[in-house]
């Protein structure tokens, strides 16, 4: 959140608007659902601030460190900074010096550390990449799981249960449609482009999300869960994020303070009917589904009996059940195991 304040001054300028910005990360409605209280799910966070890395133009060696980090740690956590190919791409053609590239090194040399999972898991039985989603599930996805549930997770239902599910979606289509139309016509330069960028950004993640997981598109949602969620957090962060830029350079434009007020009051009242009512989940990936500390003394003491230093269940490869189903994991070294198990003793 701090990062994503600091580095979106060159697109934000008002700092009341910046620090709603930063509140995003944090408030984001849906996020609780799946990705929050649970470390391992960090680089979906990771992926807020890359996106404002890429468009970001640091000054100073300390700033392209960062940006280069930020690339690096989050390419190099999950596949899915591959959506921000055609951001770099962009950003190479325009800015061809070398300095501005610290965040395309970074992310370059992340994206070299996940070529040899890739290519392993592409030769794989069980590689998602051989099963792809339909084109329609992939559209569904994104209209049900995105553009319904913007403006506030609980606000969608009780939309839904108006209008029905497909009828909620185009309501809450219609006004974004509308805004941000209204914006494309009015905006001029920086804002318009950005625009642009944000939405067509966060349809590719969610889309690229729902293809490798193409389960997830058919599965049931509930108002308590929605599997596959995580792919739908940054895009709903890039709407609220295209938004704010927008009334930032509304008021920056407008001399009238009536309508500067007006605007600023809009936005932060139409975010904070989800974020508000939104704030009230466990993740599910954090719950205690499962027991982990029995399992991993089994496990430790499986390694006492296990000769080649492998754990290996009936079929080579262990199988643990969690809340969104069985996850078929590969053997693990007994000495990595015990490295994790002293770490999490460690960590009380």
């Amino acid at each position: 959140a701090l990062f994503v304040f600091h580095v979106s001054a060159g697109h934000i300028r008002s700092p009341l608007l910046r620090f709603v910005l930063a509140l995003a990360v944090v408030l984001l409605p849906i996020a609780l659902m799946e990705i929050a209280d649970s470390g391992v799910d960090a680089p979906w966070y990771m992926d807020f601030a890359l996106f404002w890395a890429c468009l970001w133009r640091p000054k100073t060696r300390t700033g392209m460190a960062g940006a280069a980090a930020i690339g690096f740690f989050t390419a190099a956590s999950t596949l899915m900074s591959v959506v921000f190919a055609p951001l770099l791409l962009a950003r190479v053609i325009a800015l061809p010096r070398l300095r501005e590239h610290a965040v395309t090194a970074g992310w370059a040399a992340g994206c070299l550390l996940q070529l040899p999972y890739v290519v392993s898991n592409l030769a794989s039985v069980h590689s998602r990449a051989g099963h792809p989603a339909a084109p329609g599930l992939v559209f569904a996805f994104y209209g049900h799981g995105v553009v319904l549930p913007a403006l506030g997770w609980h606000l969608a239902w009780w939309l839904q249960s108006a209008a029905g599910r497909n009828g909620a979606t185009l309501i809450i289509g219609g006004i974004l449609a509308v805004f941000f139309l209204w914006a494309l016509i009015t905006q001029r330069g920086g804002p318009r482009v950005f625009v642009v960028a944000a939405l067509l950004t966060g349809f590719l993640f969610a889309a690229f999300g729902a293809i490798i997981s193409s389960n997830l598109p058919g599965l049931p949602v509930t108002e308590n869960i929605e599997h596959g969620s995580r792919y739908t957090t940054l895009p709903t962060f890039l709407i609220a994020a295209a938004a704010i830029v927008v009334v930032d350079s509304f008021i920056r434009h407008r001399q009238l303070r009536l309508q500067t007020v007006a605007a600023v009051t809009a936005l932060v009242g139409v975010l904070s009917v989800g974020w508000i009512t939104d704030f009230r989940y466990q993740g599910f990936r954090s719950d205690d589904a499962v027991n982990w500390p029995p399992v991993a003394t089994a496990w430790l003491h499986a390694c006492q009996h296990t000769p080649d230093g492998l754990i290996h269940g009936p079929d080579g490869l262990i199988h643990i059940q969690g809340p969104a189903g069985s996850t078929v994991l590969r053997p693990i070294p007994c000495a990595r195991l015990r490295r994790l198990y002293l770490t999490w003793v460690a960590c009380g």
